[in-house]
């Protein structure tokens, strides 16, 4: 993450944690996660937070897992293809768990099909989605 979105991000959360009306140790206990950690993040003192940490925030923080994810500036379903956005906006509505879930499932067609996420990327009109 660079340093505008390190700052965009707590002061993020620094807000919503504020109008939630919660201290940060109580905010940290709601999203399950170490105090220590939301601390860091809301000072500017973690720079790459895990998308899972983002996720849990996001619940605590009764909002958007991709509003946070892209205060955080991370790529978004949104910054994708036109034609992925629809699919995106239904798994987004899945619950918690289910997302996991379908984190895994991705994650074995990643695997099966050995594709490497950092390596080029592909037109979208290229892929058969029939």
């Amino acid at each position: 993450m660079d340093d505008l979105h390190q700052i965009e991000l707590a002061e993020y959360l620094a807000r919503r944690r504020k109008y939630l009306k919660l201290s940060v140790r109580g905010l940290a206990r709601k999203a399950g996660m170490d105090m220590a950690t939301f601390s860091r993040l809301e000072n500017c003192q973690l720079r790459n937070p895990r998308v899972e940490t983002l996720r849990s925030l996001a619940t605590a923080l009764e909002v958007p897992f991709f509003d946070l994810l892209t205060v955080a500036g991370f790529q978004t379903p949104f910054d994708l293809d036109a034609a992925t956005r629809p699919i995106w906006a239904k798994l987004s509505a899945l619950p918690v768990e289910a997302s996991a879930d379908a984190d895994a499932y991705l994650q074995r067609l990643i695997d099966q099909h050995r594709i490497d996420l950092d390596g080029p990327t592909i037109d979208p009109q290229d892929l058969d989605l029939r």
